[in-house]
């Protein structure tokens, strides 16, 4: 017998199910008998999630793929680029990244990353559309997406906490279109 981890509403038991759950059901439970616990209707919507499972869950996984930068001279790692959020079934990804030494910042480090990340990103990757999620207030990481093309679509409030405070930030995106119309590729 699986058991599960519940909350009780008024008129309903929810049950919690992750991929490791999943996994355990598809393991242990003969096809009729996960049909029934996972309220499929049909074997069609069985075999579509079993095969989910069997893959990972890739279609609903979020996979994140980063780099170190380096800087040659002296081999000193000063922070990471890449994508996170990756949807490759969507063929969007989330921009990331970060320069964790101080001393490095404000050199253009990033900004001369951001052409190969965003040839890496359309080009390897397949992506259609990079997303970056900015603070307002974070000049330095705005004046990156707008230099290399990206274009802003809006706000989302209190998307992220920061020390215990909820701050907004701004939506932005670089279609493969548009990156293939400006790099002349």
């Amino acid at each position: 017998m699986i058991s599960f981890e519940s909350i009780e509403t008024n008129r309903l038991l929810l049950k919690a199910v992750d991929a490791n759950k999943l996994a355990e059901i598809y393991a242990t439970c003969d096809e009729e008998e996960a049909m029934k616990l996972l309220g499929f209707s049909t074997r069609e919507e069985y075999l579509a999630d079993k095969a989910k499972s069997d893959g990972g869950f890739v279609t609903y996984d979020r996979k994140i793929l980063g780099f170190i930068m380096v800087i040659k001279e002296g081999d000193i790692a000063i922070g990471r680029c890449g994508f996170h959020n990756w949807y490759h079934v969507h063929k969007r990804a989330e921009l990331g990244y970060a320069i964790f030494k101080e001393n490095y910042r404000g050199h253009g480090y990033m900004r001369e990353a951001m052409p190969a990340l965003l040839d890496y990103g359309f080009n390897k990757m397949n992506l259609n559309r990079i997303e970056a999620f900015i603070g307002p207030t974070n000049e330095p990481s705005l004046r990156v997406v707008k230099k290399h093309g990206f274009t802003e679509e809006g706000r989302l409030k209190q998307h992220f906490v920061y020390d215990d405070t909820p701050l907004d930030s701004l939506i932005f995106a670089l279609l493969r279109e548009e990156y293939f119309q400006q790099s002349g590729g």
